[in-house]
């Protein structure tokens, strides 16, 4: 049996203008960067996978 894959629904961005200000405030205050615009905060979505050994959840338990 085939099984039709279909793209990812685009979700609403979490940060709101306020919170990209606040970002951008902290960066320009940091050694990082002083040139840093509330644009320019980006959302990155970070996925981590980590391998299942097998039987570690019967040990761990």
């Amino acid at each position: 049996m085939m099984t039709q894959l279909s793209a990812p629904t685009p979700t609403k961005d979490p940060l709101t203008t306020r919170d990209r200000q606040i970002i951008a405030n902290i960066v320009n205050q940091s050694d990082y960067s002083h040139n840093c615009q509330p644009e320019d905060v980006v959302t990155i979505f970070a996925v981590s996978v980590f391998p299942d050994p097998v039987g570690a959840r019967r040990r761990m338990s």
